[in-house]
């Protein structure tokens, strides 16, 4: 996992780099993810708006459950737009 955090940290393109957990996985939970998203989708920025309606939306202070929740929750909503896509 070190030489991940070290390889991202170092990249320019990232900036105010937290890791939030560091247990051990029993298998990768977002393998259909990858880091090279130049914009965000629409459902993205479904998700986003209704994060902002209910406050001021700050990732730094979530608990590690609470954003590993959120990023399952994301994952789950990109899924089901991209199965419906597909459907219509």
């Amino acid at each position: 996992m070190r030489g991940a955090y070290n390889r991202i940290s170092s990249d320019p393109r990232h900036s105010h780099i937290r890791i939030i957990s560091s247990e051990p996985a029993e298998a990768r939970l977002f393998r259909e993810w990858n880091m090279c998203a130049r914009a965000l989708a629409p459902s993205d920025e479904a998700i986003l708006d209704v994060l902002d309606a209910k406050g001021v939306f700050n990732p730094a202070k979530l608990t590690p459950q609470v954003a590993l929740g959120l990023l399952i929750t994301v994952a789950d909503i990109q899924r089901r737009t991209a199965l419906a896509a597909l459907v219509d």
